[in-house]
């Protein structure tokens, strides 16, 4: 391992010296590199292109990579690289109301396998983490905090559709857009995706997590959201539009959706909008189970899904900026609607119904608990 303060890199983390050459030779050596305690300026674009090669600080907190340059990336993982990794450490950005296209925290420019992001904190890009394809990938510990529009975006290319990045007790926070974004790409065929394992969301401008396809040809399978929090995000929290399927979100928690300002420096306004949970027309078939959803500017759960399992979860509040907003809105599809509870609480009038069906939906409607909504249970 080599430590870039010494001979012959003298790397300063003064916050003044300029150590782009040093870091950049340390790297070239194909060894790993470590950087103690102190703030390194840099005007980025750092590749770490040998296969497991990693870059490792003192902690998020000690180690800073501070990006002078308003357009390009801090570190990029390099394509067809196994095992490269950076931990430990923040990555951020010397100006952020300046930065422009390009100016990612890390970028990951095509495929490579058995990537890791971990302890890291990313602020002040103009996208925190830009990702693509992987066999097994991992971002761990990770917090994506005001950037100026993705904390993470996620997006296939055309012949490959596995993005098998998985995410654990990573935050995206006050970012620009959404917090999170997979784009499937045209030609890219099934797309797979690894899962996400408490993660939390709040107040980013767009959703927290949002999941697209791109066609009926190039969909989206096997969304899996297991546990986490997101709230008062300017949109909806989940987002799903993959014209595929075998989704599940369990054991989440959301609150607040559209209630508060968001962004960096949570400069933009409430947006008085959003759902906790949507689910486009598109999408084949979705399991929602142990969600608890309360005081969402729109409906706590809205779904066109073409077949929604939904069991054993609680909407309480929702509503809180529209009229005729609903604990659980089945707009179309089929839904299995059973064992959920859903209605006022704490004195609260805003939500309308706990369950609306629309007349093109077919619901299912078992062992569940309506309370306290304030125009009826259930319509029709």
């Amino acid at each position: 391992m080599i430590d870039i303060t010494q001979s012959p890199y003298n790397c300063v983390g003064d916050d003044f010296t300029d150590n782009t050459a040093g870091i950049n030779s340390a790297l070239a050596t194909g060894k790993h590199i470590y950087a103690p305690t102190g703030t390194y300026r840099t005007s980025g674009n750092h590749a770490i292109a040998t296969t497991g090669q990693r870059v490792t600080g003192d902690g998020l907190g000690a180690t800073t990579f501070k990006i002078t340059s308003d357009t390009n990336p801090g570190f990029v993982l390099q394509t067809g690289t196994i095992g490269v990794g950076i931990a430990d450490c923040a990555i951020v950005r010397w100006k952020p109301s300046s930065v422009g296209s390009g100016a990612y925290g890390i970028s990951q420019p095509a495929v490579l396998e058995k990537a890791a992001i971990e302890r890291v904190l990313l602020r002040g890009h103009n996208i925190g983490v830009l990702l693509t394809n992987t066999d097994s990938s991992i971002m761990r510990d990770v917090v994506v905090d005001g950037n100026k529009v993705y904390g993470v975006q996620h997006q296939s290319v055309s012949g490959n559709g596995q993005c098998q990045w998985t995410f654990e007790r990573c935050l995206f926070v006050k970012n620009g857009s959404h917090g999170y974004y997979f784009q499937a790409a045209a030609g890219s065929g099934s797309n797979s995706l690894g899962e996400y394992v408490n993660v939390s969301t709040f107040s980013n401008s767009g959703c927290g997590l949002a999941f697209f396809g791109a066609s009926a040809s190039d969909f989206v399978s096997g969304v899996r959201v297991l546990g986490g929090f997101f709230g008062e995000d300017g949109f909806h929290e989940i987002l799903l539009d993959t014209y595929g399927g075998q989704h599940r979100i369990a054991n989440a928690s959301m609150e607040l959706v559209g209630r508060g300002n968001t962004g960096p420096q949570l400069a933009t306004p409430a947006s008085h909008s959003g759902a906790g949970i949507l689910l486009g027309s598109s999408n084949q078939d979705v399991v929602v189970v142990g969600v608890r959803v309360n005081g969402a500017s729109d409906d706590g759960i809205y779904s066109e899904a073409k077949f929604l399992n939904l069991t054993g979860s609680t909407f309480t509040n929702n509503g809180l900026s529209t009229l005729l907003k609903n604990g659980i809105h089945i707009a179309g599809g089929q839904a299995n609607v059973v064992g959920n509870t859903s209605g006022n609480v704490g004195g609260s009038t805003s939500q309308n119904y706990g369950l609306y069906r629309d007349p093109s939906a077919t619901v299912q409607n078992v062992g569940n608990l309506f309370m306290a909504n304030q125009v009826a249970p259930t319509f029709p």
